[in-house]
């Protein structure tokens, strides 16, 4: 009995004995440079934590770290430009604008828009608006014609006679009528053969150098005017025209002393001085607004041969009548 005891405090020492001699894995200290270890898994394993003042690593703080720099760059967003599109047609040149996200486009002589889209036909055909109007571009090519006082029309082509007065042509003969106290009165100027306040009354004598080509001067009493009787080779009211040459212009249909062109089976009469119409019929006041006729405080402004009021307010009309 007492043999059996002996044995099992033996064996319970050598089993003390083995396991105290596992030992603590972090005693010795395997971490090198005075790294700190950690045992893990119960004694079976260890972690090494490296100091932080030596640029060490590795499970036992025994590999040297080269040290590494990382540059950090800002990064640029890159907005294309507003004109890389192209966005101006028709060799419109196109500028950034100043704040660098919008653009404007220059256009050539024949188009306009903000991109240069539209054609301007008012710059390459300058004729399309006539008598001094202003041509208007519109949209696709279209245009539109600003006329001035005396002409109206779509390309400003009709002639719109002088209201007032004269509007009546109370001067006979081809007199000029002149209108006088703004529309209030007239006065004709009468051609060389003529007389009277309306210019009805032939004068019975003859002004020097009436008749041209060496025509000689009468009062024809039948015909209640002056006639010119011509050499043989020379014909017309005046003996102004040879013979042979009659045409439309040997009634004189120019008034005025208006010069008469033969047009074929008609006649184009060329105006002098600040006579118009088509016979040189009408007189236009190179300063129309000189009559001021612009009422209740309008202020006239030639245009033309012609004159536009702008009215105060309250009141409207061509004259702020």
């Amino acid at each position: 009995m007492l043999c059996r005891l002996e044995f099992v405090v033996l064996v319970v020492l050598l089993t003390i004995s083995i396991v105290s001699g596992q030992g603590d894995i972090c005693n010795p200290n395997p971490c090198l440079n005075n790294g700190r270890c950690i045992a893990l898994n119960g004694n079976i394993d260890f972690y090494c934590v490296c100091p932080t003042d030596i640029p060490v690593g590795g499970k036992r703080c025994d590999q040297l770290l080269l040290e590494t720099t990382t540059t950090y760059r800002p990064t640029t967003l890159v907005t294309p430009s507003p004109c890389a599109s192209y966005p101006c047609l028709n060799n419109g040149v196109c500028t950034v604008s100043q704040f660098g996200n919008t653009y404007t486009c220059t256009c050539g002589a024949y188009f306009y828009g903000v991109r240069c889209e539209h054609q301007n036909r008012c710059s390459y055909q300058p004729e399309l608006c006539q008598n001094g109007a202003t041509c208007v571009p519109g949209i696709d090519g279209a245009y539109s014609c600003r006329c001035t006082s005396s002409y109206s029309g779509a390309n400003c082509q009709q002639f719109n006679p002088p209201t007032g007065i004269c509007s009546s042509m109370p001067c006979k003969n081809g007199a000029t009528c002149v209108a006088l106290n703004n529309n209030a009165n007239y006065h004709c100027t009468c051609p060389a053969a003529y007389t009277g306040s309306t210019c009805s009354n032939p004068k019975t004598t003859c002004p020097e150098d009436y008749c041209t080509n060496n025509g000689q001067c009468t009062f024809d009493y039948t015909l209640n005017r002056l006639r010119c009787a011509c050499p043989g080779t020379f014909s017309g009211q005046f003996c102004e025209i040879p013979i042979g040459q009659s045409n439309a212009c040997s009634s004189f249909p120019c008034f005025n002393n208006g010069s008469c062109t033969p047009a074929g089976g008609s006649f184009l009469c060329t105006c002098k001085g600040t006579y118009l119409g088509n016979q040189c019929q009408f007189r236009y006041d190179t300063k129309p607004c000189s009559s001021s006729p612009c009422k209740n405080g309008g202020i006239c402004t030639n245009v033309g041969s012609g004159y536009q009021c702008q009215c105060s307010p309250g009141f409207q009309g061509t004259t702020c009548e």
